[in-house]
């Protein structure tokens, strides 16, 4: 292994371990040790890339997505939303979760970008978790879990995605959509199953109603124009996205779609709200966590660095070499887990793990390439729960308080290695679907 990959890892674990004793914002660590690793260790990188590293479409997304919600909750819309969807489920608060999952499943199904649904969805479901003393690992589980698997259909953004992958190692039209629902539907068992865990572990099942809450009050003029911009903004973004799925040849479609994004979206929103009068600017701006943000692009700064370094490079030598023989299934679902925290799943891991799937069908008869497909995305998926990955740090950024924060940090820093555990045992069990 190169010495700038081991020294990448050393100083992730330093990092990450100095900011959670200390309590400190681990990005800042991160970006330290970012410019001690391209600056000294690996001097042909150089500190530019350091800045050139920093994720500013991450960063602007959030900050701006953020911003836009802080009028929601400064004006109180956000809190009425959740009193009265809690106020609907009154007699049976158990399902909200379940309600609230399949919701987020069919909007991204229905066209919406997964990125919409964690940066629009998140805080909602955060809200609507306080007002029933929900653990707040269920809200990562909910809009993630929902979210992604809606995602896997092939008219939605991650399916289309898939599709071009499948295609690319030699698979044809019919085939790849048979393997795209295949890997729907064990990431559906896998993704559901987290949910259900942790359902019972964290007895979600048991929460109740606070004896004093009442039905809540009307919504305000301000309120209710609120709602109808928030609403309006996701009614554009699934319009656009179903309407391209649909009529892709379509200039003007077309133009829609590729200019059309969720930032954009919420810069509206911003300006709307603000010459609407719907809640106070500075307020609202105030509202926006800058600790997270931090934590998040300082850490995808380092491991920027990091693959600068050699380290996915090294991974993918790794994957080549390991990946054969009876044992490659097992190996696939650690080596995508592993992967996925230095990369996207699926735009690098699911397509780099891609190339190594015609091979291996054609030297064991058990292997089908829809099995191996699915061993290489779901936990590749599963590990998008971190913290440091964009569903992560985007469903984090949704909890406004920051102890709050900081305990579903670190549940979100677990829970890939607890996912990829029941990968292992699901695939020893034979629970994956061919």
């Amino acid at each position: 292994m190169p010495t700038g990959v081991i020294w990448f890892l050393i100083l992730l674990v330093i990092s990450i371990a100095v900011g959670a004793i200390f309590k400190k914002n681990i990005g800042i660590f991160a970006i330290l040790s970012s410019f001690l690793l391209a600056g000294f260790i690996e001097p042909s990188i150089g500190v530019s890339a350091v800045f050139s590293a920093w994720p500013s479409k991450l960063f602007v997304t959030l900050l701006f997505v953020m911003f836009w919600f802080g009028f929601a909750v400064t004006n109180g819309t956000l809190s009425k939303l959740a009193d009265n969807v809690v106020w609907a489920f009154r007699n049976m608060p158990w399902a909200v979760p379940f309600v609230l999952f399949f919701l987020i499943l069919l909007l991204s199904a229905g066209g919406m970008a997964t990125y919409a649904c964690f940066a629009f969805m998140g805080p909602i479901v955060v809200e609507i978790a306080k007002k029933l003393n929900m653990h707040r690992i269920m809200v990562a589980c909910i809009v993630i879990g929902g979210s992604v698997i809606g995602g896997m259909t092939p008219i939605s953004q991650l399916g289309l995605t898939h599709l071009n992958t499948i295609a690319n190692v030699g698979y044809g039209a019919e085939e790849a959509r048979h393997i795209l629902w295949v890997m729907f539907a064990n990431n559906f068992i896998g993704e559901f199953l987290m949910f259900l865990i942790c359902y019972f572990v964290f007895k979600v099942y048991r929460v109740k109603l606070d004896p004093s809450f009442t039905k809540p009050e009307p919504l305000t003029d301000v309120q209710r124009k609120t709602i109808c911009i928030f609403g309006g903004g996701i009614g554009v973004i699934v319009l656009v996205s179903l309407l391209y799925t649909f009529l892709p040849s379509v200039p003007i479609i077309k133009t829609l779609y590729t200019g059309f994004d969720i930032t954009l979206v919420a810069l509206v929103g911003i300006i709307l709200s603000a010459f609407l009068k719907i809640g106070d600017y500075k307020k609202a701006l105030s509202i926006v966590p800058l600790d997270s943000l931090i934590l998040v692009c300082g850490i995808s700064v380092l491991v920027s660095i990091g693959t600068k370094a050699g380290a996915v490079d090294a991974l993918s030598a790794w994957a080549g070499a390991s990946i054969s023989g009876k044992v490659a299934p097992y190996f696939m679902i650690i080596i995508s887990a592993i992967y996925s925290l230095f990369a996207a799943a699926v735009g690098v891991v699911v397509p780099t793990m891609a190339t190594l799937i015609p091979g291996l069908v054609a030297a064991n008869a058990a292997f089908t390439p829809a099995y191996l497909f699915s061993l290489a995305n779901t936990p590749s998926i599963l590990t998008g729960y971190s913290p440091f990955s964009s569903g992560g740090s985007i469903t984090m950024s949704g909890v406004f308080d920051q102890k709050e924060r900081d305990e579903l940090f670190k549940w979100l820093l677990v829970f890939p290695a607890m996912s990829t555990v029941l990968c292992i045992i699901l695939n020893a069990l034979g629970l994956v679907i061919h």
